[in-house]
């Protein structure tokens, strides 16, 4: 009984073994491969390609490095439950590459280094990676209308972008650090369902720069940053959690649809913080560190607010402004401070004239303020300029009423004077959850794009967050139908020649010949009375008649 046992579990161990990868390969059946050595690649085409599902690669620690120009694994379109663990790939124009279709990749223990982008998911569904690290790429993570997925306890410390995300959705950034990058995460299209959350961003340029729409970011924390730590321009973007603390920039805007939940400016619980419960943002003129709005459900009750430079700035209030306005004021409310280290009191001004009610006072560059008994939309913040003649308040789109599919369709945007705009998106689409960024128009406010599905479209135009929408048709272009081939002509079939029928008299009609006696009998009968009637003799008297008998009897 045991050795039957023994050579089945033999069996099922060499079936199931791990093969081992020891040079750059194409792995065409599904299976568990596992690196022995560190591999170098020369070429330009992947160091390893998958084209089967089911694949398990297990780097085993070992390195990958390429030549600038090719992939280190690529995943080709179509495949499915791929696992890439515990590897090293750097110096490849590509780490991982996952093609259109891909779908179920599991990514775990990868660092990447100095490529031109660390990992690609395009056009699939569903990838989990788990505690990446990438440094000195380009772009850290790439997702190209990806859907569906996780990165979480992420390390990013890219040159560019630490993630690039273009009208994808549904997947979810979490418990990741982002240093030293000049963008954190960066978004353009439509991606609804793309989650920012409880991650931390320091030492950046801009950590969120969100041109795409409808993305959310949660519960993350920014400081020591030299930019915004938000740039918000597309729309439909949510945010709740927002920590700001030691440094100059906070939030700058160009959309006029957002939300913002529970920010904080400064190190909570300490002096010199300021909490709001929640807010939206109108487009600004412009934007500073203390510059932001109260949407109208808030009312803060007066009380005392401190406002507190970042640690590194100078401990001064350079011609300090802050700006009141609301449904309190019948105009606008300014408090100036003197350009000076320690401000002890302001002029309030309103149009011009001095008013009281807000007394003002400071030391060690640290602005203080009560707030007056008023309720209502306010903002607070640096005072904005006026606005610029050139700015832009509507969008104006043309775009032809029906088109044929793949076929060229012009789109033209333009400002409220018919200036045009360039750089304005360019998106289409049958439903809002699934629209398709097209392009941006150049310098001459056109674009020229192409549909390839047939149907009612919306084609949308949005410059900073301000949108216009056209609606146009797309038909199937006319085809002349082939005309049907001609029949060949069938081969006459040989004449029959039928026996030449036996001479007959000619028939009489029945018909006529019944006619023609009737008519004949008609006529003797008509002779024959006539004759008798005309050439019978006269009668011969008794006496004669005996005579002629008795002469008659004697001849006898």
């Amino acid at each position: 009984m045991r050795k039957p046992l023994a050579l089945i579990l033999v069996i099922m161990g060499v079936l199931f073994a791990a093969q081992n990868i020891e040079s750059c390969m194409t792995i065409d059946e599904g299976g568990k491969y596992v690196l022995t050595s560190n591999l170098e690649y020369t070429g330009t085409a992947s160091c390893i390609k998958i084209l089967k599902s089911g694949v398990t690669i297990d780097c085993a620690g070992h390195r990958m490095t390429g030549s600038y120009a090719a992939t280190g694994i690529r995943i080709n379109n179509d495949v499915d439950r791929v696992t890439l663990k515990n590897c090293t790939i750097d110096y490849f124009k590509y780490g991982i590459y996952a093609e259109d279709d891909t779908r179920d990749i599991t990514i775990e223990n990868i660092n990447i280094d100095s490529c031109d982008e660390g990992i690609v998911l395009e056009g699939g569904n569903d990838a989990d990676i788990a505690s990446p690290v990438f440094t000195n790429t380009n772009i850290g993570l790439s997702l190209r209308t990806w859907h569906g997925g996780e990165l979480s306890g992420g390390k990013f410390s890219t040159r560019d972008y630490a993630v690039y995300a273009v009208s994808s959705g549904g997947f979810t950034i979490t418990e990741s650090e982002f240093t030293d990058s000049e963008y954190g995460i960066y978004t353009e299209g439509f991606c609804e369902g793309l989650v920012i959350s409880e991650s931390l961003f320091h030492r950046m340029g801009t950590p969120l720069d969100l041109r795409g729409s409808s993305s959310s970011a949660l519960q993350n924390t920014f400081y020591g940053n030299s930019g915004y730590a938000i740039l918000i321009r597309g729309a439909m973007n949510a945010f709740d959690g927002v920590h700001i603390h030691s440094q100059e920039n906070y939030i700058a805007t160009q959309s006029s649809a957002f939300t913002i939940l529970n920010l904080t400016l400064g190190n909570e619980g300490t002096p010199g913080s300021i909490n709001f419960g929640s807010f939206a943002l109108r487009k600004p003129y412009t934007t500073t560190k203390y510059y932001y709005y109260n949407s109208t459900n808030v009312k803060l009750e007066p009380g005392f607010i401190s406002i507190m430079p970042p640690e590194y700035a100078e401990p001064e209030m350079k011609e300090a402004t802050l700006y009141l306005a609301g449904d309190g004021f019948a105009f606008p409310a300014v408090m100036n401070s003197p350009a000076k280290k320690y401000t002890t009191q302001s002029t309030v001004l309103m149009e011009g004239h001095a008013v009281g009610g807000i007394s003002i006072s400071g030391e060690g560059g640290v602005l203080s303020f009560t707030l007056p008994e008023f309720s209502g939309a306010y903002a607070i913040g640096e005072m904005p300029p006026e606005a610029p003649l050139s700015e832009v308040t509507s969008v104006l789109l043309e775009a032809p009423l029906e088109a044929l599919i793949n076929s060229p369709i012009i789109i033209t945007a333009m400002d409220q004077d018919r200036n045009p705009l360039e750089g304005a998106a360019i998106y289409y689409y049958r439903d809002f959850s699934s629209a398709f960024l097209a392009g941006y128009t150049g310098e001459d406010g056109t674009i020229e794009i192409t549909i390839a599905e047939g149907g009612a479209f919306i084609v949308q135009a949005n410059y900073e967050g301000i949108t216009s929408q056209r609606a146009i048709d797309v038909g199937v272009p006319y085809v002349e139908p082939e005309p049907e081939p001609e029949p060949e002509p069938e081969a006459e079939p040989e004449p029959v020649v039928l026996p030449e029928p036996e001479p007959k008299e000619e028939g009489v009609n029945p018909l006529l010949a019944f006619l023609g006696g009737a008519v004949l009998l008609l006529f003797l009968a008509a002779l024959a009375g006539w004759l008798a009637f005309f050439s019978k003799p006269k009668p011969q008297s008794r006496t004669k008649t005996i005579k002629d008998k008795l002469r008659k009897f004697r001849k006898e």
